[in-house]
């Protein structure tokens, strides 16, 4: 074991390691990026963070800089959980502290997973309504600024954090709380208090630069950067350094303690599926059906169900979907409502208003509960159907704007037939967020040149149509290459500012966000296919 990892064990109740069989296991996450770090840190407490961090400031000061990463449940698809220095993974902050039924709060450990917290949650018939994987972790969702199919409805992530505790890069401990204009005159007073200090440095950053945050507000789907600090010093809100680390992927600290917000369970009582010939058809519909308020509303192109009928598994209500690549594909419309008894005879009262404007319709009664089944599990098939090559997730949760939608579909059609892929679409009518799935081979050269001149030729088509190519998610390292290019110069100092102001060594995950370039993208293009099954 290198002498570096034997210090650092003697010092910590966690475990460093430099096995090469181990860091392996952590060298990819499910982007198309491969790092492999020096060294893994496995932590259990926030004080071998501490020392973590504090034991790499001191290196940087004397010239040596180890970079530091996080990483939660390697779910991330940008490669902003992977660095070539010391990783560090936070599964074993997989515990929740404490459940305050009466507040309808929850304080838990980072590193724990959205469905080990519902899991537990149930038993006291609560909640938190975040539609994501069972695996992601609650650090992951924050780092990650992830807006779910159901944010339209209860709000994503964000609304549901109440107040974090953060391991900064120096060390110390922050936790976020909220200030009026009395408790940042009393901040100013304390210079040796951590916390003050921190609150009083953004405070007074966000106060000078009041017509940057007015600018980045104007890019209202855009994730990229720190764009969250919008959200820091509104005018008639108290003060609150947490909304920052949203979408900041581990740049400006790691996560260790969230307590977070949740309420009743809210029981799936009603699906549907709609079936239309067009897309304005279905936009039509589903602007109507946006005034029932959905738990969640998505688009998908027929195309992607004809992975059903390979395996056997064809749903009743797809047996007329002929679609192919070449063809004008059809689109279905799948509704989710999660509501009292009586609000659902309300809404299948309203849904056979909107029946004319489908060409078919079905909701979910007992003859066709194996259908939905099916249905709800074809793109998961579809995500792990590879007919040539991996389908790599490089452009999900693209923001669209919805009028835009057929224009952004017509010229996906023009990049279908330059690239010769087969690209059908699916995403969240309700946040006009919208992924495809490119294939291509990451063994061959070629086709990983072809990669990297298809993601410049879809970011052209997204921008063409007013979109953001990190709509639901903060950009990492993958599209950091495309974002930051079509960042205004005055918005990128004061990125930069934010992140010295926290990370003046720049240890924290270097090459995330800002200072990508598109040689270290190509450098870290991993050359095999994922393994295990892939979820979206």
């Amino acid at each position: 074991m290198n002498k570096l990892a034997k210090f650092l064990n003697a010092h910590i109740s966690g475990l460093v390691t430099d096995k090469p069989e181990i860091l392996a296991a952590y060298s990819r996450d499910m982007s198309v990026l491969e790092m492999m770090p020096r060294f893994l840190c496995i932590p259990k407490t926030a004080e071998d963070i501490q020392f973590i961090l504090r034991f790499s400031a001191k290196l940087a000061k004397k010239g040596y800089k180890l970079p530091i990463g996080v990483r939660g449940a390697g779910l991330d698809t940008t490669g902003a959980d992977l660095t070539d220095g010391l990783l560090i993974s936070m599964e074993k902050f997989n515990t929740i502290e404490e459940i305050d039924t009466r507040e309808s709060l929850v304080r838990v450990k980072a590193g724990i997973t959205l469905g080990e917290l519902n899991d537990a949650l149930a038993l006291f018939g609560l909640e938190l309504p975040v539609v994501a994987s069972r695996k992601q972790t609650i650090g992951g969702l924050i780092s990650t600024a992830l807006i779910d199919e159901a944010a339209k409805k209860y709000g994503s992530i964000y609304y549901f954090t109440d107040r974090i505790e953060v391991v900064l890069p120096n060390g110390e401990i922050f936790q976020t709380t909220s200030l009026t204009k009395r408790g940042i005159k009393l901040a100013q007073l304390k210079a040796d208090d951590q916390n003050a200090k921190t609150n009083t440095t953004i405070y007074d950053l966000t106060e000078k630069n009041q017509a940057v945050i007015a600018k980045i507000r104007e890019s209202v789907h855009n994730r990229s950067g720190y764009r969250m600090v919008t959200e820091v010093n509104r005018e008639n809100k108290p003060f609150d350094v947490l909304p920052i680390f949203f979408g900041a992927q581990g740049t400006l600290g790691v996560i260790t303690e969230v307590i977070l917000k949740v309420q009743p369970i809210q029981y799936h009582t009603r699906q549907y599926v709609f079936e239309f010939t067009s897309i304005n058809q279905a936009l039509a519909f589903s602007e109507k059906a946006k005034e029932l308020e959905p738990r969640t509303m998505n688009l998908y192109d027929g195309r992607i169900f004809k992975t059903l009928e390979s395996l056997g598994r064809k749903a009743k209500l797809l047996e007329s979907n002929t679609a192919t690549a070449q063809s004008t594909a059809k689109f279905y419309i799948y509704l989710d409502f999660a509501e009292n008894f009586f609000r659902i005879r309300k809404i299948d009262r309203e849904i056979e208003k909107l029946r004319p404007l489908a060409d078919k319709s079905y909701v979910d009664q007992e003859k066709y509960k194996a259908d939905f089944n099916n249905f709800n599990f074809g793109l998961k098939l579809y995500l792990n159907s590879h007919d040539t090559a991996e389908k790599l997730a490089i452009v999900d949760k693209t923001s669209i704007p919805a009028e835009k939608l057929p224009d952004f579909l017509r010229n996906l059609q023009s990049l279908e037939q330059k690239f010769h892929q087969n690209l059908p679409v699916f995403g969240s009518l309700l946040t006009d967020l919208y992924s495809i799935r490119p294939e291509f081979d990451l063994t061959d050269i070629l086709n990983r040149k072809n990669l990297i001149f298809f993601l410049q030729s879809y970011a052209k088509i997204v921008y063409e149509v007013g979109g953001s190519l990190a709509g639901g998610f903060a950009e990492g390292r993958t599209l950091s290459v495309i974002t930051s290019s079509r960042t205004d110069l005055e918005i990128k100092e004061f990125y930069h500012q934010i992140r010295q102001t926290f990370d003046a060594d720049n240890i924290m995950s270097p090459g995330v966000k800002q200072g990508a370039t598109l040689t270290n993208f190509v450098r870290h293009l991993r050359e095999a296919p994922l393994i295990g099954f892939i979820e979206y």
